[in-house]
Formats: structure tokens, sequence, C-alpha cells
């Protein structure tokens, strides 16, 4: 099977991942985010997937998700068994929701559909999405639950929003949060995972496919950083005392060359000892060592002994 030019296949072997694009805070990000074809949203990989923040799940957390995701897949591949379609079964939705009749012919689809499981299954997802944000308790003056109790439209005009050539209509409920504030919130988390990213740290989705190494490094127990530790403590230092520089600029970078010029663990004592100068420039190194590390050009380990530095994923090599 090849998908064609419009049709975007994730390859994800986790139906949690299904669960977090099948609820209504990828619904919200997506039409705000996304192109449009005339009157029709279309999806767009590089906006609308690529710097989608995903919740920072707990696993019991993602366990519900995964649950409910599958359950919904199942679902309506069955619906569909039963003669209906996708875009039948959320205009069939959309209108159980806003207490509009069912024709004669819609009722026969909503029983083969069977549209009030769909309807509790949708609910209970974004229930769970959002509680996996974090999103669940009072925050300023909007308490973040997952739907409205009443079965109002208003100021939710991009969540949910079901077209096909001749059907314009709301296919979820509204939460009690607005659109602009899911997507201020969205957009908050994706400007705190992008200065994650500037430090080094990169939560990837796929880390066996899109970060081997970084995944095997993270395998490894700390047992193996206590070998490296016990492996390096005796190596004298082979580097001749230089002087420490005036200038914060300097001073970083000549920091940063030191450390990186070898794979051991360095203590503090012993990056002070590369040095030579007077005054307290040992309490500048400390800081300075926090703010490399901060940035991600340096690892902190924490040890019985104290902590130590490395270069990034030195000892995952």
């Amino acid at each position: 099977m090849i998908p064609d030019s419009k049709l975007i296949a994730f390859a994800f072997s986790d139906a949690f991942e299904l669960g977090v694009l099948s609820s209504r805070v990828h619904q919200v990000w997506c039409f705000a985010t996304g192109s449009m074809l005339e009157d029709r949203p279309t999806y767009v990989i590089r906006t609308c997937f690529d710097p989608f923040p995903f919740p920072d799940a707990t696993e019991p957390q993602k366990a519900r998700i995964r649950d409910l995701a599958e359950r919904l897949d199942a679902h309506r591949k069955a619906a569909q068994g039963r003669g209906v379609t996708i875009t039948g079964m959320y205009n069939l939705l959309a209108k159980l929701r806003s207490g509009e009749a069912f024709t004669a012919k819609e009722r026969e689809q909503h029983e083969a559909a069977q549209t009030e499981i769909l309807r509790q299954l949708h609910d209970e997802l974004d229930a769970a999405v959002i509680e996996a944000y974090g999103w669940t308790q009072e925050q300023g003056n909007h308490r973040l639950t997952p739907m409205n109790t009443d079965n109002s439209f208003e100021n939710h005009s991009l969540i949910g929003v079901h077209r096909s050539s001749s059907v314009v209509k709301e296919a979820f409920p509204p939460v009690i949060l607005s659109d602009a504030e899911i997507l201020e919130r969205l957009v908050a988390l994706n400007q705190e995972r992008a200065a994650e990213e500037a430090r080094g740290l990169v939560r990837w989705l796929r880390p066996e496919y899109q970060a081997p190494e970084a995944a095997q490094a993270a395998a490894k127990p700390m047992l193996e950083e206590e070998r490296a530790l016990a492996s390096e403590a005796n190596v004298p230092l082979a580097l001749e005392p230089q002087p420490w520089p005036k200038g914060l600029k300097d001073q970083l970078a000549t920091l940063r060359s030191v450390l990186l010029a070898s794979a051991r663990l360095w203590a503090l004592e012993d990056i002070a000892k590369a040095f030579k100068s007077k005054g307290r420039y040992r309490d500048s190194i400390a800081v300075h060592l926090d703010l490399l590390t901060d940035l991600g050009m340096l690892t902190r380990v924490d040890t019985p002994e104290g902590p130590r530095w490395h270069r990034p994923q030195a000892l995952g090599a």
C-alpha cells in the first residue's frame, strides 16, 4: 500500500501517539497551523506535526491513552465494516452533540456506527490527553476540564471541525478553555521544548529509530559511569596549568576546551588544577560549569564522591 501525496502515514507501533493525534488538543493545533484548500483544512507535516509538543505523560497516563486509542480504532473499523464511512460517522456525531434530529436513513447509520459509543470514547480520550498535559488543575481563572456540560459551541470555532465536500459541522464538544487558550499553552510548551533542545535534551518520539546512539547510552545503568570513574580516577593530568582568562567569554571557551580534550570524568578540584591564577577563580569555575551544563555543552554526573563533569555522551561513546 503506497500513500498518495495527500495521505500522511505515521509509523508508530504504539497507540499512545494515535491517541494524542486523535485528541481535540491536536486538532486545535492543526486547524491553527495547517493550510486550507478552498474551504477544507489541509494537514501540513512541517507545521502540524513536526513542532507539535506531545505531552510528557506518565506511564499510567500513556497506558490510559493507549487503551482508549485502540478502542477508538477498533470501533471505527467495525463501523466501516457495517457500511458507515468515516465522514458519515463523524457527521452523525456532530448532529448527536448538537441535539439535531436524525432522518430515517441517518437513524439507521447511527445504529450501525454506534455513535453514542464513539462520542464516549472521544470524550474519555480528550480527558485523558488533557490530564497528560497537566491541564486538569486550577490555572488562572479557568478550570481545565475535558468538556463543557452544555453543548454550546461558543468560542470554539476551530475545535473538531469536520469538513466534507458539502458538510461543515462541529464534531466534538468544546472544552472550557477557548481555542486561543489551548494554543497559548501549546505554543508556550513548544518554546520550552525548543529551549530544552538547545541545551541538548531532545524528547524523541522514536528514540530507537531517530537517535539509536542516544537511546543506547540512556539505557546503560549508572554502573557504567561508576566504572568509567574508577578507570579514570588514577589517570594523571597531562595538562600544563594555564592562566585563567580575564574575560567571561574567554573563560567559558577555555574551560570547555579543557574538558572536551578528554573523555574522563572531571572533578572540580581536577579542573581547578588545570589553571593558575590569583584570587577566587575557582568559584568562577563552579558557576561556569553549571552554565555550560545548562547549555548542553557539558554533562554532569552526581557520584558519591561529588559532582563530575564530562563532554556530552563521552561515557556512552
